[in-house]
């Protein structure tokens, strides 16, 4: 069975001899039980690139020879929304009982301040406080948001036709896939106030409105809507500034959709280093 489960993720890479490649189309054929195990191996494949966990040979051939078509790149896009719901899902989980727990230490220290105070004014108090430690929680988020938000917009109510006005700028190309390399990774220096993003467009070819989330670890960091589209010589791109204080060392993601298709989504990914 080992054997045969390494046949099957050879078969993926591209590297499995012609005549035993075929055997397994064969059997795909005629065993349904094989083909459960090979459509078992391909998922594992895929998170394992994703993981980044294969060897540097295996992580070549899986984007050479696995990607080379558009059901294959669907199933790895499809790998990537499925994991980023479950990291958020989660997040989201600890979130709630990590507030959870200190509301409840914070009701049993004044349990003990408000001993003696009668039942109705006791309820009162609880209610008041409650109340103002979910607002501060929830305001306190949402400004933060909010700021980095409004900051997005004031660098990119300028106009990105020309781009030699931004080559001082540190450059972050995206292009589809979220598993064609480790995507292009970027250094900052530190002095930057932002950071130059070109999004090529080659799978949105007649959209004209298209909305995209930036994200990293699983939680959204900000969210754009009626994105401009620029033509470069021939191609079709977007063009933004990011702020540099947002982008920490890690992986991230820009999820892009055309207007009203959420179906359509294409992720792209890049590295701060």
């Amino acid at each position: 069975m080992e054997r045969e489960d390494e046949k099957i993720r050879l078969y993926f890479l591209g590297s499995l001899p012609e005549a035993e490649a075929e055997e397994i189309e064969m059997r795909l054929i005629a065993d349904a039980e094989f083909e459960a195990n090979v459509i078992a191996a391909e998922s594992e494949l895929i998170e394992d690139r994703l993981d980044s966990v294969l060897k540097p040979d295996e992580m070549r051939l899986f984007d050479e020879n696995y990607l080379i078509t558009t059901e294959r790149r669907k199933n790895v896009e499809a790998v990537v929304l499925l994991r980023k719901y479950a990291r958020t899902r989660a997040q989201k989980i600890a979130q709630q009982e990590s507030a959870h727990t200190e509301v409840v230490s914070i009701l049993d220290r004044i349990r003990g301040l408000l001993g003696s105070v009668p039942t109705i004014a006791y309820a009162a108090c609880l209610i008041l406080i409650i109340g103002g430690t979910v607002a501060y929680v929830w305001l306190g988020w949402g400004s933060a948001k909010n700021q980095l938000q409004s900051e997005y917009a004031s660098l990119n109510q300028q106009d990105f036709s020309d781009l030699a006005k931004f080559n001082s700028l540190p450059l972050i190309p995206a292009v589809p896939g979220s598993v064609r390399g480790p995507g292009s990774a970027v250094k900052l220096k530190g002095s930057e106030n932002s950071a130059f993003v070109r999004i090529a467009l080659v799978e949105f070819r007649d959209e004209t409105a298209l909305n995209a989330v930036l994200s990293r670890a699983g939680g959204d960091l900000l969210s754009f809507e009626a994105l401009k589209i620029y033509e470069s010589n021939g191609n079709r791109e977007v063009r933004m500034l990011l702020p540099a204080r947002l982008l920490e060392k890690g992986t991230y993601q820009i999820s892009v959709s055309a207007s009203g298709k959420p179906a359509s989504t294409v992720v792209y990914s890049f590295t701060i280093e």
